[in-house]
């Protein structure tokens, strides 16, 4: 049966979750302008500081362990609550580390330049991870799930064409310094408003113990844990040599890097929106199979430019990387559980940055002596895995282990033996 929303729901999430729902696109704008930059104009810089690419890899991957601390911070969260005071640290760690990286030259300080980078990743890694858990526990049924999505996205697309479109222009006009001060900057406002967010009481049910981590030795999570990986290694992970290919293949200053960045970012916000028809029509394990060849096939869409238009390719490529990855998050919030919800969800993610620092790590080691073009052939190809995860993550997952998704009693989850497949036709709201 298709879930009906409940009204009682939408009068509930009117009166209690409004300024929450703000919080979670100021953060997400935020989070997001800084992860754009990480990824996409990140090397360009490093490069403009005549940094190899094999260095380059490197500080990637380095820079990205402190995310492996989101499993500590999520079960810390989840057992002690007080998650505004882990979202005020890290909002206020990251802001003051982005103002410091203004002041320090990659080229003649490198190291201390990677030390700041990784105590920015360790800030984000204590909102981040705590912000997912309040999102989980504060949404009370498919609507407010859905809203709260939907406020995310919103500052996640903006975050994204923010942060390469105007960083772009500002590193061309008034030099990479105005950069990182506009991201230490807009740090200041989620960090505020989280006080006048009204956190929900610890649930004393939802308390769960270490051995609720057994959960992950299970056939269909470590499944979803080498899909995740796999995910993190082919966006985000190939995402540091795009941009560098493109300077050399159209010739572009630092403005236009940031447009063709910014059209990349609106491809992945329209991706979004057709992961959420997508997911209206098929179930979860039917579109997990197809989303990561979808992107590999469009991956190699880049290796037509310059006889292509550049940013026809580019909108087309941002539209199956954003399809890939809200089916990938929809999916791991369907796989997290209630009474663990920032540490589940935080094991899932830490999957994905093992592939994101992988990535980052291969194909800028490999930049060095082989073509572009072969490094994202290799990547394509490297998609197709995804297809045979995305199948095995649900064949092998336990017919009873599905959460209600919404306390609306006309709604209804089907399940069937094997594999679980959740057949309503809103299912989940990516």
């Amino acid at each position: 049966q298709k879930m009906k929303p409940s009204l009682e729901g939408i009068k509930k999430l009117g009166r209690h979750v409004s300024v929450i729902n703000v919080y979670f696109f100021l953060i997400y704008f935020s989070q997001n302008a800084f992860l754009s930059y990480y990824s996409f104009l990140n090397s360009v810089y490093l490069r403009s500081q005549n940094i190899p690419f094999g260095l380059i890899g490197i500080f990637s991957s380095i820079s990205l362990f402190p995310l492996f601390f989101k499993i500590i911070i999520g079960l810390l969260s989840d057992k002690f609550g007080k998650r505004r005071i882990f979202i005020t640290a890290g909002t206020l760690l990251q802001a003051i580390t982005l103002a410091l990286l203004a002041i320090v030259s990659p080229s003649t300080q490198f190291q201390l330049f990677l030390a700041l980078m990784i105590f920015s990743m360790f800030g984000l890694s204590l909102y981040d991870t705590t912000t997912d858990g309040l999102a989980i526990t504060v949404s009370d049924g498919q609507d407010d799930e859905a809203t709260v999505q939907a406020f995310m996205g919103i500052g996640t697309a903006l975050g994204n064409v923010f942060s390469v479109a105007l960083l772009g222009y500002l590193a061309q006009a008034a030099g990479w310094v105005s950069v990182f001060i506009c991201l230490s900057a807009i740090m200041i406002p989620p960090m505020i408003l989280v006080w006048f967010v009204s956190e929900p009481p610890k649930n004393p049910s939802a308390s769960f113990s270490i051995k609720d981590l057994k959960v992950f030795f299970r056939p269909s999570m470590l499944s979803l844990l080498a899909y995740s990986a796999i995910v993190g290694a082919c966006t985000y992970g190939v995402s540091g040599i795009i941009f560098p290919y493109l300077i050399i293949e159209l010739k572009l200053d630092l403005t236009d890097t940031g447009l063709y960045a910014a059209i990349l970012a609106i491809g992945m916000a329209l991706g979004t929106v057709l992961s959420k028809i997508i997911l209206l029509r098929l179930p979860y394990s039917k579109a997990a199979i197809f989303a990561g060849p979808l992107h590999g096939f469009f991956l190699l869409g880049l290796l037509t430019i310059p006889t292509m238009p550049a940013l026809l390719i580019l909108i087309i490529s941002g539209i199956a990387w954003g399809n890939l990855m809200s089916i990938f998050l929809a999916v791991s919030m369907n796989f997290s559980e209630k009474n663990m919800a920032a540490s589940n969800f935080s094991i899932i993610m830490s999957a994905a940055n093992i592939g994101i620092s992988f990535g980052s790590w291969l194909t800028s080691t490999l930049a060095d002596h082989i073509p572009f073009r072969q490094i994202f052939v290799i990547v394509s190809c490297s998609t197709l895995l995804l297809s045979v995860l995305g199948y095995l993550m649900f064949r092998w997952r336990p017919s009873g282990d599905v959460e209600q998704l919404s306390q609306d009693e006309d709604a209804m989850v089907i399940m069937e033996s094997k594999p679980v497949e959740l057949e309503t036709e809103d299912d989940y709201s990516t």
